[in-house]
């Protein structure tokens, strides 16, 4: 089964070879549902979730993150 990016979710991959001492240790993608987050003042807080797993086709293992859009209740404050 093809990876599919779904909104709030996505992946972050181990660069396998750096070009120069500042490229990132980990790439990937995350798409945001703009309608989830809280902004204010021009700035939306984004709180992220992530799990570490390995795929199938591959063997890699890579970073599954997730946006935390959970709120408390009013029963629950």
């Amino acid at each position: 089964m093809a990876y599919e990016l779904r909104p709030n979710q996505g992946s972050l991959f181990a660069t396998k070879v750096k070009k120069t001492p500042k490229s990132p240790d980990y790439w990937g993608e995350l798409l945001i549902d703009i309608n989830t987050l809280e902004i204010e003042n021009g700035v939306a807080k984004v709180k992220l979730g992530g799990w570490k797993k390995r795929s199938e086709a591959s063997g890699n293992t890579f970073l599954s993150i997730q946006i935390d859009t959970w709120k408390p209740t009013n029963a629950q404050q």
